[in-house]
């Protein structure tokens, strides 16, 4: 949805916070409903994505627009698959 679609990297603006606005639900809708069944290392993760996503749902600059599309590749090694991990992990702990 951030990275994969020809809109998502030609967006400018309104439009493009719209999309991070769309993603951030996406993540912490889930999120707020089943937090209390989540371990902390799990938390922690997804509050790390949403900060990210949080920076640019309001009025972002075109510098800041063109950094988060350049930050692709960091954004999903670094916060994206680290969550994955940390949730798989979790899941082998619990016996689930």
């Amino acid at each position: 949805m951030l990275y994969e679609s020809k809109v998502a990297q030609t967006a400018k603006g309104p439009r493009f916070s719209k999309i991070i606005q769309e993603a951030d639900e996406i993540i912490m809708k889930p999120f707020t409903d089943f937090s209390s069944y989540l371990a902390d290392p799990i938390k922690s993760r997804i509050y790390g994505i949403h900060s990210v996503l949080e920076q640019f749902k309001y009025d972002p600059s075109e510098s800041a627009i063109r950094a988060f599309k350049n930050f692709k590749e960091k954004f999903y090694n670094d916060f994206i698959q680290t969550a994955i991990k940390t949730i798989e992990q979790s899941a082998k702990e619990s016996g689930d």
